[in-house]
Formats: structure tokens, sequence, C-alpha cells
């Protein structure tokens, strides 16, 4: 599934099915134009989100926050199963796992945030996240950016294959 918002207002995706995207990526939300404000993506706790490439894999330079919201299982079979980049908007990254288990060859969750003053938070409540080669989670915010808060509940498992299971860099403010 491709979406593109270059255009103005939100992006705003629910998934309550299962996408499979063999070649590429299950899920690619590109949202580049400045005039772009929210990009929310909600994963349903019965759906299946599988990529040849990225499971799901968010781009944003828009105004507002990216919010991703997840239940069902995330698979990426030849990179990440997540990965999430936001440019130079002032926007935060929240990202939410409730249940289910997101598995990339590489890493499980990768968030890159250059947003002026905005910060990246992810939060395990349920489930698991594997990095089968190099990390469980990696989370970098550069210069411009502020804080990265990880929270994981007890209920939660990261796992890393390769090399770190929680990898944060901030070279924010």
């Amino acid at each position: 599934m491709y979406i593109n918002n270059s255009g103005t207002g939100s992006t705003n995706l629910v998934v309550d099915s299962n996408i499979t995207g063999t070649s590429k990526d299950g899920i690619f939300v590109y949202n580049l134009a400045a005039s772009v404000q929210d990009l929310n993506i909600t994963q349903g706790a019965n759906s299946t989100v599988t990529g040849g490439y990225y499971g799901i894999r968010a781009q944003h330079g828009g105004t507002g926050a990216i919010n991703i919201s997840l239940e069902g299982n995330i698979t990426g079979v030849k990179n990440d199963g997540i990965i999430v980049s936001n440019y130079t908007s002032p926007s935060d990254v929240t990202v939410t796992q409730s249940s289910g288990i997101i598995e990339g060859n590489t890493t499980g969750i990768s968030v890159s945030n250059g947003g002026a003053n905005s910060s990246t938070k992810i939060i395990q409540t349920a489930g698991e996240i594997i990095g089968k080669n190099h990390n469980g989670i990696a989370v970098v915010n550069n210069a411009n950016s502020s804080n990265i808060e990880i929270i994981q509940n007890a209920n939660g498992k990261i796992t890393s294959g390769g090399n770190i299971g929680i990898y944060a860099g901030n070279g924010g403010l």
C-alpha cells in the first residue's frame, strides 16, 4: 500500500486486515509537503502487515505529529519491521505497541527524527519487538530534536539477534 499526501490536512490510515507487499514495503506513507499536518497509522489486533523490504515505512516532512499505534503483527522481511523518518518539521514522533509481534530482518523499530524541537517516544505495553540482525529498537534524534523516551512495560519483550536491544542516540537540544 502506497500513500502520498502532498496536499494539505492530515494522513490517517486505519488497518484492520492483512497487507502484503511481496517485493516492496507492506505500507509506505510519504508525507513530504510542508503543508501536510499529522501522519497517523492505526493497526488493529487481527491484522498482519508484511513487506518484502520494510513492514511499515513512514516518511514525514509536514508540520504535524507522527502517531503510530500497533496491535497486530508486522514483518520486514529484508530490512526493518517499522522505519519512521521525520525530516525538518517540528513534529513529535510516537510509536505505541500494545500487542502483536514487530519483526525486522535488521531492526524491529527504527526512528530517525530530524524535526526542530521535536521528541521521540516509543511505548511498549505488551507484545514483542525483534531485530534479527541488528537492534530491537533504534532511535536517533539529530541536533535540532529534543527528547527521546522509551517506555517498556513488564509485559513487553525486546530482542536483538545481532547488536543491541535498545539503541538511543540523542544529538538534540
